[in-house]
């Protein structure tokens, strides 16, 4: 019998100093799901999520964002996800996002080219838009984290109008963080869905020969010369070369995108665009579809 007694008692000791070291680590809050997120901080100034399994075999892992300090909120402040988003496959993270102010232009992006040292990356897409967002709203998304060279992220504008930009990153032990950096392309693609086509008051619009999809290009600085272009391209040598010119702008800018009908094909791109940067240097990109992660690209030339 004493033998059971202490043997209860040295696990009820185990026991407190684990979640005295849980509480010591991070701040430990519930995920609505019986896990819970702890948060950490490292040195590259970015909020780390580490998943603490219930012993629950769960498909995804959750986590609550707050977007005015990406760090982790209560659960119970976030509200039904009024704004919901889930990628096609392999979706194996659950992030809600919610806030406590007014955040305007809140987009989903794709993220590629990122340099760690330099804190730049490239926002390439644009899966999902938000014109405002507000504190009696969420905004849920169910995402694929595993792919190594493709990352997802976010971007809003702050309360002094400036456009700040954040991609996920996972981390094997530690969960997932946010890290902020600077966008090296100012210019994005995406699938032209309402939710985007609802942000913009109007367009600058063509419809193609060979239409079967409507995409947007969407610009944070103006274009001068924007021009939507047939192209011709060299599977051999991935070259590309100008065609024929089909649609041009004098001036693209952030209020009034382009928006055309087109087709987009997988193996070989057929269409491009070309406009004169704020450097005043001509700038020509193919309008491509990235097979392995699903996704649309506009890749120099």
């Amino acid at each position: 019998m004493k033998k059971v007694i202490s043997a209860f008692l040295l696990m009820v000791i185990i026991l407190s100093l684990f979640t005295a070291c849980a509480n010591k680590n991070g701040s430990d809050v519930s995920s609505g799901d019986g896990s819970s997120s702890v948060l950490t901080q490292n040195s590259e100034n970015t909020s780390t999520l580490s998943d603490v399994s219930n012993g629950e075999n769960n498909n995804e892992t959750l986590f609550y964002i707050n977007i005015n300090n990406m760090m982790v909120g209560d659960s119970t402040a976030s509200l039904e996800s009024e704004y919901e988003y889930s990628e096609k496959t392999g979706a194996n993270t659950k992030i809600v996002f919610w806030t406590d102010k007014i955040i305007k232009e809140l987009k989903l992006i794709k993220v590629t080219d990122i340099n760690e040292n330099k804190k730049e990356a490239a926002a390439s897409e644009i899966l999902y838009y938000i014109d405002e967002l507000n504190s009696e709203e969420s905004f849920m998304v169910e995402l694929n984290l595993s792919a190594e060279d493709i990352y997802n992220g976010i971007s809003y504008k702050d309360e002094n109008n400036a456009t700040k930009y954040f991609y996920i990153k996972t981390h094997e032990t530690e969960g997932i963080s946010f890290v902020e950096f600077e966008n090296t392309n100012k210019t994005v693609i995406a699938y032209a869905n309402d939710e985007i086509l609802g942000c913009y008051d109007s367009f600058f619009t063509y419809k193609d020969d060979i239409s079967a999809e409507t995409i947007i290009v969407i610009t944070e600085t103006a274009l001068k010369n924007f021009n939507y272009v047939e192209i011709e391209y060299d599977i051999e040598t991935g070259e590309a070369n100008v065609k024929n010119v089909l649609f041009t702008i004098d001036e693209l800018t952030p209020e009034k995108p382009f928006v055309a009908n087109t087709h987009i094909v997988e193996s070989v791109p057929v269409r491009g665009i070309t406009y004169i940067d704020e450097n005043n240097n001509t700038k020509f990109f193919m309008i491509r579809y990235d097979v392995m992660y699903g996704m649309l690209l506009l890749t120099e030339f």
